[in-house]
């Protein structure tokens, strides 16, 4: 009985293994593949855009390129999805072989709810950056500029406290007695020898008295990515006495030790040719007469005209007619975004929470509709960003 059981069992695999290898009847699948690029309304790539066809999908490269391997031969939906940009849903045929398509996605428009501008100018009403930990800011255009000061002036991440820090008293204070402003000793070296970061005889301690108008003080841009990284990637040589004059603001220390700067420059502006200032003052720093908190930020400021002999007319051109004056299309906002997160990654490690027309919870705060841009920090500080059209 067990031979014949074992023989039987033979039998049987071996059939199995004829009806398994005989092929001659069964044809190959078909192979198909669907190449293809995603691109906005201007032609240009859309990078990490995701593409779906039935069980196939893939993500553009930086240039918008996708490969969809082996999808299925027949009619479907090729469906397209990214940030920013308005959902495709695209009837395809496929065919055996190769297959070629161009998609072009459609931008969402940069706008403000009624419900996300009440919710902003609530918040804004009695924001303090030094405490709350979420920012709110209704950005009128979509230039650099506007947008890079949305995100570096007055970001609760990037708050660093200074009541700590033991008090500083210079034999000769900053100070501005009668008007006449005294111990801005901050020496740039430059060729001919060292000259200094401002014109000492156009020293205020308040924007009105510097002269600076309604519309410049709107187009205020902050300091460190307009000089350290716009100016200097245009043009190092035009830029560099400009940053020399930031370094020499920050590196006065006044005979302390503290590892914060007691001053630095926080906001750039341009008027009738001329670069201006605002220096802000830690609290730890002793100053003299003159000099107050006159915008009720928390810190002291002075606004200087920068010395004209740091900078060309070709800098104030470049601020003006790029950075200030240039609007995003929404695929630059999504690379000034990134930009920004790869800049302050050492510093708050920056997440993008939410993008244009995805609407975000702020804690204590409210749902915001339609944000542009919602950034979130590793110090729990989040940025929401609106944008008007």
């Amino acid at each position: 009985m067990k031979k014949t059981f074992i023989g039987t069992v033979a039998t049987m695999l071996a059939a199995v293994f004829i009806i398994g290898c005989d092929s001659q009847d069964t044809e190959a699948p078909a192979e198909t593949v669907l190449t293809g690029t995603v691109v906005d309304e201007n032609e240009g790539g859309i990078g990490d855009a995701r593409v779906s066809l039935g069980d196939a999908s893939a993500v553009t490269d930086n240039a918008g390129v996708f490969t969809l391997e082996k999808p299925a031969m027949g009619a479907g939906t090729l469906t397209v999805e990214a940030r920013y940009f308005e959902k495709l849903e695209k009837q395809v045929e496929i065919v055996e072989g190769s297959n070629a398509v161009e998609v072009s996605l459609a931008t969402l428009p940069y706008r403000v709810t009624e419900s996300d501008r009440a919710l902003a100018e609530s918040h804004n009403a009695d924001f303090d950056w030094t405490e709350d930990t979420v920012s709110v800011d209704i950005v009128a255009a979509a230039t650099r500029a506007r947008i890079e000061r949305a995100i570096y002036h007055h970001n609760p991440a990037l708050y660093r406290d200074d009541s700590t820090e033991a008090p500083l008293a210079p034999a000769e204070p900053p100070s501005l007695a009668q008007g006449q402003a005294a111990g801005f000793d901050f020496p740039v070296d430059v060729e001919g020898g060292p000259v200094s970061a401002f014109d000492t005889t156009a020293i205020f301690d308040t924007a009105d008295a510097a002269g600076l108008s309604a519309q410049t003080l709107a187009d205020a841009m902050a300091w460190d990515p307009a000089i350290k990284q716009f100016l200097l990637n245009w043009d190092l040589a035009a830029a560099n006495p400009l940053y020399e004059a930031g370094n020499a603001v920050e590196s006065q220390r006044w005979g302390g030790s503290s590892v914060l700067e007691p001053q630095e420059i926080e906001e750039l502006f341009v008027q009738d040719g001329a670069l201006y200032a605002e220096v802000t003052f830690r609290g730890f720093l002793t100053l003299g007469e003159g000099i107050t908190d006159s915008d009720g930020d928390g810190r002291a400021e002075v606004y200087a005209k920068i010395n004209p002999e740091l900078y060309t007319q070709a800098v104030v051109a470049k601020l003006e007619d790029d950075y200030i004056g240039k609007t995003y299309t929404v695929l630059e906002l999504r690379a000034a975004v990134e930009h920004i997160r790869s800049d302050l990654y050492s510093e708050t490690n920056p997440q993008l929470e939410a993008a244009l027309g995805e609407s975000f919870e702020a804690e204590g705060v409210g749902i915001f509709e339609y944000p542009a841009v919602v950034l979130s920090h590793a110090n729990s500080a989040v940025n929401v960003l609106l944008i008007e059209p």
